[in-house]
């Protein structure tokens, strides 16, 4: 024991601690003193010293024990962190890739959407989704029928119109002309309108009539001869067909009433957008184990935003003074009719 430590146990009176310092290291000598009384009269003091080593010792210990606890906790954290962030991202993509999924090319609701069954917010927003598909399909549907229902119940009072227009006109004077030429107008716009009702029917029962249609194999580059030949050119006598074939047949697996379908509508429009005096070429050859037919015609030009669309049900670019009806269902029953064989179609 130091000296001054004598001393002062000597000195007091009282109960006393004090430290001092180890040279050359961080611990100290915890000093403490006690009083030893006989009576009212301080016979001694009895004195304790202690260095600080083993306390420093734990101390460093404990925030070792902390920093690694807390280190332990931050990793913890972090990993449950990312794994809901995971979990809900992959969610929120899963939600983003039914809804796309949702709605088929054109446009027509698929029944592919899976409301989910999680009590929370996203639970919440995918049943919303659902249901708001469920109802747009049921409207799709009430379209689609209200379309045939339509052309059947105009049918009917269009066919008495007309056998009431057929009678009239027998009790007309042949020398009557003008009579005779406001009773031409009124059947051709019935004509009109009956072809309308066709697109319209044909369009809206296209895709359940293909279901039922049988494929056979039929050699195409003869069928597409017989096709231009005995009809294409007799139904636009004013118009000139180049047809290119190759030299061997090409064999086709599908239903030849619907290509011949698509073909109609589309040398049609070829046609309706051809100069007179220019041949539209129809073009047949083989890539790989496809077969390609290219309508060519020269005409005005496609606009580019309108290459796709023009695809779709209800787009039609053609000027309203025109004497046709187009409701845009022509190039519509094409693509679906391409499709079902497996193929596309495209315009530029």
């Amino acid at each position: 024991i130091d000296d001054l430590d004598i001393k002062k146990a000597i000195r007091s009176k009282q109960s006393f601690t004090s430290r001092r310092p180890l040279e050359n290291s961080d611990a100290e000598i915890l000093v403490a003193g006690e009083p030893v009384k006989y009576g009212n009269k301080v016979i001694g003091t009895v004195l304790v010293e202690q260095a600080t080593n083993n306390i420093l010792t734990e101390k460093n210990r404990i925030i070792e024990k902390t920093v690694d606890i807390t280190l332990i906790v931050f990793l913890l954290g972090g990993f449950v962190l990312i794994a809901f962030a995971s979990r809900l991202s992959g969610r929120i993509r899963k939600l983003a890739a039914q809804t796309e999924n949702a709605i088929g090319p054109d446009g027509r609701i698929k029944d592919t959407f899976k409301a989910s069954g999680v009590q929370d917010e996203l639970g919440d927003l995918s049943r919303w989704f659902a249901g708001m598909l469920k109802r747009l399909k049921e409207y799709n549907t009430y379209q689609e029928k209200m379309a045939d229902n339509l052309e059947h119940e105009i049918r009917t009072p269009i066919a008495g119109i007309s056998a009431s227009l057929a009678n009239l006109e027998k009790k007309i004077a042949p020398d009557d002309i003008e009579v005779q030429n406001h009773f031409s107008g009124m059947k051709n716009n019935i004509k009109r309108i009956e072809s309308m009702m066709t697109g319209i029917r044909e369009a809206a029962s296209l895709e359940d009539a293909l279901k039922k249609d049988e494929k056979t194999d039929f050699d195409l580059k003869e069928a597409l001869v017989v096709w231009v030949r005995d009809d294409y050119k007799q139904t636009f006598p004013e118009n000139k067909f180049v047809l290119e074939f190759p030299e061997e047949s090409i064999p086709f697996h599908g239903d030849p009433i619907r290509i011949r379908q698509m073909l109609d509508k589309l040398i049609e429009n070829g046609v309706d957008f051809s100069a007179v005096d220019k041949p539209v070429t129809i073009r047949l050859n083989k890539e790989n184990q496809q077969a390609r037919i290219s309508i060519i015609n020269e005409g005005p030009e496609l606009p580019g935003e309108l290459q796709e669309q023009i695809f779709d049900s209800m787009v039609s670019i053609r000027r309203k003074s025109d004497k046709k009806s187009h409701l845009g269902l022509g190039l519509y029953v094409a693509r679906q009719i391409a499709e079902f064989h497996g193929g596309s179609i495209r315009a530029k």
